[in-house]
């Protein structure tokens, strides 16, 4: 009985072989590595011996407000009137998280006695914290100068939600070198001048006794227009 051979078609060939070498170009041209961001963290406070006791006043900071398109995990910068990511490079975090963290820590160097940062819970009525609102907007960074620039606005509201004070301010950081890390640096800085500007507002604030008296004294005064209409 004859053996038949069987002979694959010339194209059959070809084809086979761009078909390998795609698959050998895919496993060769693996994604480039990212780089993943996060805010240099300012050293630790030390626990303090005065936590709880009966003068001390509390500050509780909210989540810090920033523009929309910072919240988003490509690293983004300023160019003129454009806006840029760097190449591979993602936040480790939401930004604004980073931010508040950074911002709480300074804060908790810079306060001065007989002030101190509330801890994540901060209910009771022993604490009655001031609570301290940010936005920061705008807030860009530009690359070609390293410089990070912001309008920053912030409120302190007492224990029943009235405005103690309201206050804005341009601020100014400088990064440090040429790379997205240097866009870190610029944010740390900036937190960094914020908690110390912050600081020295608060003990212009009215004390407790004061701030009751002035909103039994709101309160009596909106009756009052109220009966007399």
């Amino acid at each position: 009985m004859p053996i038949r051979q069987i002979t694959r078609p010339a194209c059959w060939a070809g084809t086979l072989t761009l078909t390998l070498a795609a698959l050998l170009a895919g496993c060769a041209s693996s994604p480039p590595p990212q780089t993943v961001l996060a805010l240099p963290t300012p050293s630790l406070p030390q626990a303090s011996a005065s936590a709880g006791n009966a003068g001390t006043r509390w500050l509780q900071l909210g989540r810090l407000d920033i523009p929309e398109y910072w919240q988003s995990r490509s690293v983004r910068y300023r160019e003129g009137s454009e806006l840029k990511s760097w190449e591979d490079t993602v936040w480790a975090e939401r930004v604004e998280v980073g931010l508040t963290r950074n911002l709480s820590i300074e804060l908790e160097h810079a306060l001065p006695t007989p002030w101190q940062l509330c801890p994540l819970r901060c209910e009771g009525a022993s604490r009655r914290p001031v609570r301290l609102l940010v936005s920061l907007s705008p807030l860009d960074y530009d690359r070609a100068s390293q410089n990070l620039t912001a309008w920053a606005q912030w409120t302190l509201l007492g224990e029943d939600g009235q405005v103690l004070r309201t206050s804005s301010q341009p601020l100014q950081s400088k990064g440090s070198g040429s790379g997205a890390a240097a866009q870190t640096d610029a944010m740390a800085g900036l937190m960094k001048d914020l908690a110390g500007i912050v600081s020295r507002e608060v003990p212009l604030l009215p004390t407790r006794r004061a701030a009751a008296a002035a909103a039994a004294s709101s309160a009596a005064e909106r009756l009052d227009a109220k009966n007399a209409q």
